[in-house]
């Protein structure tokens, strides 16, 4: 089913549904290590530098309710299970935590990071 890009279906934090707004466009980064290249005299070395794989751009329906669940859940020290689906059922979960990082009156629009504690584990849509 990979062939299938939209909105993404479900974004579930800590067992809570919440709702994801239609313009949502998840980003995640391409690989776990930034590669680069550290010039010597002579041949190049090659430098992997692990990175966090933070899901960012994540817009979710979010009234004064919902806001103040995700700040506490933003607020704790302890880690809870993350979920999200993409349009074509494929679903990505992790334990981790998220970073709340604004919410909007006009629209009631939530924007949340997701950070992984552990690598994230992808079940691809049949």
């Amino acid at each position: 089913m990979g062939d299938v890009a939209g909105t993404p279906r479900k974004c579930m934090i800590n067992g809570i549904s919440f709702d994801v707004m239609a313009d949502t466009d998840i980003t995640q980064p391409g690989g776990k290590f930034l590669n680069e290249s550290i010039s010597t005299s002579g041949r190049n070395l090659r430098k992997m530098t692990k990175r966090s794989q933070t899901r960012e751009g994540l817009v979710i329906a979010c009234n004064p309710s919902e806001a103040a669940i995700l700040k506490g859940f933003a607020d704790s020290v302890a880690k809870i299970p993350l979920s999200y689906t993409l349009a074509d059922g494929s679903k990505y979960t992790s334990p981790g935590w998220i970073e709340f990082e604004s919410v909007t009156s006009m629209d009631n629009k939530g924007t949340i990071k997701l950070h992984e504690k552990e690598d994230w584990e992808l079940f691809v849509a049949q």
